[in-house]
């Protein structure tokens, strides 16, 4: 009687072929890059309030709020002072609260500036003393 021991193989498939970690690794680490240049570099960072004013608005104030606006965090890490992470919609609402308007809008505009329009409706009330 004769036994046949087998030694087992060892397991080369995972490296025979690398050129897939690397490419694995490859667009993990372009996917890291992309999203650290487009939330976390400079070039998009809004630096630019641009804000077309008809009627009695102050264009300052305006830049004022949405300053207080722009240092408000969404998320955990994510500033608003970013183009991609400038929420317009809490902007135009914290406006419209703060001042009297008729209409408002507000554009982004690529890589770093923000227009707001925006007008004033009349008083309507005049208090005489």
């Amino acid at each position: 009687m004769q036994f046949i021991i087998r030694k087992k193989k060892k397991s080369v498939r995972s490296f025979r072929h690398p050129w897939r970690w690397l490419a694995v690794g490859g667009g993990v680490g372009a996917v890291i890059g992309l999203c650290t240049f487009l939330f976390f570099s400079k070039t998009f960072t809004l630096d630019r309030i641009d804000v077309q004013a008809a009627g009695s608005l102050d264009p300052s104030a305006v830049r004022s709020v949405l300053f207080t606006i722009m240092e408000e965090r969404r998320a955990i890490f994510f500033s608003q002072k970013n183009f991609f992470t400038f929420d317009t919609a809490s902007a135009e609402r914290e406006l419209r609260d703060n001042f009297s308007l008729e209409s408002l809008s507000i554009a982004k505009h690529l890589p770093n500036r923000i227009v707001v329009a925006l007008s004033g409706s009349p008083f309507r009330a005049l208090w005489v003393s």
